[in-house]
């Protein structure tokens, strides 16, 4: 579906993470996390970034 429906699931598994962390049910957060993660990498793939790219700019932002 694209791009579109992409986003949309990274923003609908974001909300997920957020409400399990606040809930402070540690399984249920992991799920989530695991959702989340996921649904980036997919969003990472299509836009041909790597996560060495990623890696990178929390390097810089570190020692910055």
């Amino acid at each position: 579906e694209g791009m579109d429906r992409m986003a949309q699931k990274v923003i609908e598994e974001a909300g997920e993470t957020s409400i399990a962390a606040l809930r402070g049910d540690k399984e249920h957060l992991v799920r989530e996390l695991a959702d989340l993660w996921y649904h980036v990498l997919v969003v990472m793939a299509a836009s041909e970034v790597r996560p060495e790219d990623v890696w990178r700019e929390l390097r810089s932002r570190r020692s910055g």
